[in-house]
């Protein structure tokens, strides 16, 4: 799996994979060392497809590349932010 972090949010691609060789509750685990945002739907993670999800985090970026990279998830930073869309706000 791969993740671009910016200062808000971070878009998780190869959800799939990742979901299917990990242990149960290891994503749930990721999110809670991020800080990740609960959205009104009440989930931590905004499924865009089977493959891809955002989280908002409230902690500092560079920490949460690191999180990720400690985890095994490769992260670079993002050159767009991530916006919120209008159906699922935080």
């Amino acid at each position: 799996m791969k993740a671009y972090v910016t200062r808000a949010g971070i878009r998780f691609v190869g959800m799939m994979a990742f979901q299917t060789t990990k242990p149960k509750g290891t994503f749930d685990a990721i999110l809670d060392a991020l800080n990740a945002t609960t959205l009104k739907s009440g989930k931590r993670a905004l499924i865009e497809s089977a493959d891809q999800c955002v989280v908002y985090h409230n902690i500092p970026d560079i920490d949460a590349v690191r999180i990720l990279n400690k985890n095994g998830i490769a992260a670079n930073m993002a050159e767009n932010e991530i916006s919120v869309p209008a159906t699922d706000t935080v």
